[in-house]
């Protein structure tokens, strides 16, 4: 696959997480596999300074991969690249029986001031490390560097796939019918080492542990989630579809709220 992201101006921040262990999963089985059909959509993307737009695609390709490509604009022109990223994932089954989506490989560019800030992540299953290569004016985030997966046997997911990440485990339906549920997982950031920067008080790694918990449903169907890690909690809010509306990152005055979407 040719991996090729579009020069940007600068960063906004927006969107984080992955990598899972599962309680009480068994059973889960094929549920949401048939929902990751070829979607486009457009959110109204809001941090503490502006107010952008976030195109997301995501659709299955060649090889059983799902991917996600994602690119932030400026409200006045769709010209005008802030940030682009694509992650790609495999369909793969757990030793426990149910659908999982397996990370392979993420690229994130953003422009500071005009400069290029560029990461890719890949995900190495079989020898459980991560390898994440930067490319950057600065110094401190250049070069190559390995993170050791924190164990095996776990799910893994990107930031910028999490919903369906999760869904195709079967959780996000088990969840719903039950009124409760939670699942601990580990988080892998797409955005990684540029987001930690800029974002307050968050640890900077590239995997984190994290919980995904059910919140509630109110009157317009509307599914709330809650995201915990690092002492970080973001709201994620899906339709009937079990589709992204809404995320809300109170503590950081991130939020992003969907406005169309392409079938």
């Amino acid at each position: 696959m040719n991996f090729f992201l579009i020069p940007s101006v600068r960063l906004n921040l927006a969107l984080v997480i992955l990598l899972m262990i599962i309680s009480s999963c068994a059973n889960w089985g094929q549920a949401g596999l048939t929902r990751l059909e070829f979607q486009k959509s457009i959110f109204r993307l809001t941090d503490l300074y502006t107010e952008t737009r976030l195109v997301r695609e995501r659709g299955m390709s060649q090889g059983e991969r799902f991917t996600v490509k994602r690119k932030v604009t400026s409200l006045a022109s769709n010209e005008l690249i802030l940030e682009k990223s694509i992650s790609i994932s495999k369909m793969g089954t757990h030793k426990n029986g149910f659908t999982t989506l397996v990370p392979e490989r993420s690229q994130f560019q953003v422009w500071y001031d005009g400069k290029r800030y560029f990461s890719d992540i890949k995900i190495d299953i079989e020898h459980n490390k991560v390898e994440v290569s930067l490319k950057s004016p600065e110094k401190r985030w250049r070069g190559r560097r390995e993170v050791a997966l924190p164990g095996k046997g776990g799910i893994y997911c990107f930031y910028s796939q999490l919903i369906e990440c999760i869904r195709v485990t079967g959780f996000i339906d088990k969840a719903i019918k039950k009124g409760m549920g939670e699942m601990n997982f580990y988080l892998i950031m797409d955005g990684y080492p540029y987001w930690h920067h800029h974002l307050s008080n968050l640890k900077s790694e590239v995997i984190s542990v994290a919980k995904f918990s059910l919140d509630g449903t109110n009157r317009r169907d509307e599914t709330s989630f809650n995201l915990e890690f690092g002492g970080q909690v973001i709201f994620f809010h899906v339709d009937k579809n079990r589709s992204l509306i809404k995320m809300f990152w109170v503590a950081q005055g991130i939020s992003i709220v969907k406005e169309s979407s392409i079938k």
